[in-house]
This record gives structure tokens, C-alpha cells and sequence, in this order.
């Protein structure tokens, strides 16, 4: 009998340890996408400044280009940090994701193809993603961040936000546009059929078009 009750206890000191092991070492679990809350217990975020900065190679983008994501110790420091959770949201509190991110060594387990988390629990210095904008899409963007330095301190939803640069400073993309504001710094143009048009060229396509409905009518 008691060498049973030694074995009981063995083995339920054994489960509690295994309880206490780092949750998730290979990245956030599906559950943590809409919230980016670690299942850690206790799940309770820091609320002081975070160790952590998300650093962007550019705030501005234009379509078809990269914009360059790395996440590291404030000041670079060298903080190490165990884990993340990054997504590209529409809004920082609303989970819609755009454009996509990418990286080496990572994982994602979340809906669309712009969130990423790590794919195993080695300390880290830093963390580099590259994010690309859908086609057309020219409004905010935010790179959103839960950072991970060990089981019970984390930070979530670090944020910095990305804006459209403007068509007059995206020549290398034709001059995406969805509406006529965006092509605001490019003299006598506006928006047609997604791309910047001059004002003269406008007139001239429906001009054209005209002349086509009018043959059409006239000749058939």
C-alpha cells in the first residue's frame, strides 16, 4: 500500500511539472489568432512599456513592394524573447488580415496569409518578416504584435501602422488607385480603371468610346 501511494505521488508530482512546462513551444495555437492572447496560465498581459520594439523598413508602401518587419529588443539591446504572434490587420482590435507575411522558420496557424508565429521556443534577438500589400489595396495597414518573453511576461498587440505611399510616389507601380484622391500630387490626373490617368487621356477614351457607340448604332 504504500508503495503504491509513493508511486500515486510520483506520478502526480510528474503531471504537475509537465502542467507547468512553456505552453505552445511551437508557435501560437489557432485559438490565440482573433484575441493574440497566449493560453499561458496565468494569461495576464504586462500593461508597462514593453521591452520590445517592431521596426519597419519603410511607414509607407506602395503596391508590389515589400515592406521589411523586425522585431528586437528596445535600442537593440540584445532582450531576448521567446515567442510572437504577428499579423497584418486592417484595424488593430479587428481581425481581418491583409496582403500576406512571409519569413523563414515560422508557422501559421491562422486564417489568411498575413500572420505569422514562431515555429519553436529557442530564444530569440530578433525576428524578421516581410509583408506585401494586396493588389489595389491602398489604406492603413497595421503590423500587430504579441511579443513573448517567457511564459508569464508578455506584451499584446504592440502596433505600428503603414500608409499608402500616394500614387505620385509610387511611379514604379503605374499609379494604383481606387478613387481619385490617390492620385493627388500627380498634376491632371485621376483615377480610371485603377490606374492614374491624365484628365486629357480620360477625354479621349470616352471620346472613343462614343465614336464606337455611334458607328455601332449607325452602321448596323
Amino acid at each position: 500500500m504504500a508503495i503504491a501511494m509513493s508511486m500515486l505521488g510520483i506520478w502526480l508530482l510528474t503531471a504537475v511539472q509537465l502542467c507547468f512546462v512553456e505552453a505552445y513551444p511551437t508557435g501560437a495555437p489557432s485559438g490565440a489568432c482573433e484575441a493574440m492572447i497566449p493560453g499561458h496560465t496565468p494569461s495576464v498581459p504586462q500593461t508597462g512599456d514593453s521591452l520590445y520594439d517592431i521596426k519597419l523598413s519603410s511607414v509607407t508602401y506602395c503596391p508590389k513592394t515589400e515592406v521589411t518587419v523586425t522585431i528586437m529588443g528596445k535600442s537593440n539591446n540584445g532582450e531576448k524573447f521567446r515567442g510572437f504572434l504577428c499579423q497584418a490587420r486592417t484595424a488593430v482590435n479587428t481581425y481581418e488580415t491583409s496582403g500576406s507575411l512571409t519569413s523563414t522558420g515560422t508557422k501559421n496557424d491562422c486564417s489568411g496569409k498575413a500572420s505569422l508565429s514562431h515555429a519553436d521556443r529557442t530564444d530569440k534577438t530578433s525576428a524578421v518578416l516581410k509583408w506585401t500589400p494586396n493588389e489595389g489595396f491602398t489604406s492603413s495597414a497595421f503590423i500587430v504584435c504579441t511579443i513573448v518573453k517567457e511564459k508569464t511576461t508578455f506584451w499584446v498587440k504592440q502596433n505600428v501602422e503603414l500608409t499608402y505611399a500616394g500614387a505620385a510616389n509610387c511611379t514604379d507601380n503605374m499609379g494604383v488607385c481606387n478613387k481619385d484622391e490617390d492620385c493627388s500630387g500627380m498634376e491632371g490626373k485621376q483615377c480610371v480603371d485603377g490606374k492614374c490617368t491624365s484628365g486629357a487621356m480620360r477625354t479621349v477614351l470616352v471620346s472613343l468610346v462614343l465614336m464606337v457607340v455611334c458607328f455601332v448604332l449607325t452602321h448596323f
